[in-house]
């Protein structure tokens, strides 16, 4: 078993989908493949009135993962497939606060010289309840991990944005503070605490607040 650093290839977050890999095809050291993925899907987040409260729908995301061989010993299986094997999350939200690394799992494979759909939940049910995360959105940072089915470690990095509808009836937007904050409220809320609201359906991560 080879074991060796991985290189993130691209660390962007500013679309739904970003293309990342553990390193580059013409870097001789470390596995014998490179793990790329794309097309990465996170659906919104619903969230409803309830007897019991505010209640949240997750829908799994997907992504396409690529099996990329550095050489022609590499696009043979079933040693150089990549067995699909975990996903860790950092959270950057819109208010500063919520969870800010989680770790989900991820199954499947991916056959060498090929590529594979995978499904993943971008966030656990228990981290959208305390605090509140209904109304809210983050930019997120994923790392994909598997390893080559001849025990090799591989990774790749991308991004995302993960957005949670609000459970209120009425609509929200983002609200700057008198502190200079930014929280994504209604706009009875945002004015009743003296805030400077920005417009319905508006985000405090494309807000900038004086």
């Amino acid at each position: 078993m080879r074991h060796a650093t991985k290189i993130a290839c691209l660390v962007v977050a500013a679309t739904a989908w970003i293309v990342g890999c553990n390193s580059a095809l013409d870097d001789a050291s470390g596995p014998n493949v490179v793990m790329e993925v794309e097309n990465v899907q996170i659906p919104p987040i619903t969230a409803s009135v309830s007897t019991a409260g505010c209640t949240f729908t997750i829908t799994a995301g997907t992504a396409t993962f690529k099996n990329k061989p550095k050489n022609a010993q590499a696009i043979t299986s079933p040693f150089n497939d990549i067995v699909l094997r975990g996903l860790d999350i950092n959270y950057v939200w819109d208010d500063g606060q919520g969870v800010t690394v989680s770790h989900s799992g991820i199954a499947g494979s991916v056959p060498a010289n090929g590529s594979a759909t995978g499904q993943f939940y971008a966030v656990a049910l228990a981290d959208l309840t305390t605090p509140p995360r209904d109304g809210h959105s983050a930019n997120l940072l994923l790392t994909f991990h598997g390893i080559t089915v001849s025990g090799d470690d591989v990774s790749t990095t991308t991004g995302g944005t993960l957005v949670v509808s609000s459970c209120s009836s009425a609509p929200v937007g983002a609200c700057c503070t008198q502190g200079g904050g930014c929280n994504v409220v209604s706009q009875a809320s945002c004015v009743g605490s003296l805030g400077t609201y920005q417009g319905d359906n508006t985000s405090c991560l494309t807000t900038v607040c004086p």
